[in-house]
């Protein structure tokens, strides 16, 4: 593993807990959600339903769909730098 696939995967896992921390904030800002909704109805998709939450959860749902774009692109590239 060279220093340029460390910096990478670094980014790309720092991305990616980023992305999981802010769909768990992103819960407060469901629409119409019952007990079992906030407290199951999570997933890793969370960002992109952004009909189901209020405009500040809209807001957290871009930015995860920005968030899961980059960190996916940097762990493409540290596979393909690998190869």
């Amino acid at each position: 593993m060279t220093i340029i696939h460390f910096v990478l995967s670094v980014v790309a896992t720092a991305l990616g807990i980023w992305y999981a921390v802010l769909g768990l904030s992103a819960i407060k800002h469901l629409r119409n959600a019952d007990q079992i909704d906030k407290a199951i109805g999570w997933s890793l998709w969370w960002c992109l339903d952004e009909s189901r939450y209020e405009k500040e959860g809209r807001k957290l749902c871009k930015l995860g769909q920005i968030l899961a774009f980059v960190a996916v692109v940097l762990w493409v590239c540290v596979y393909v730098i690998k190869r």
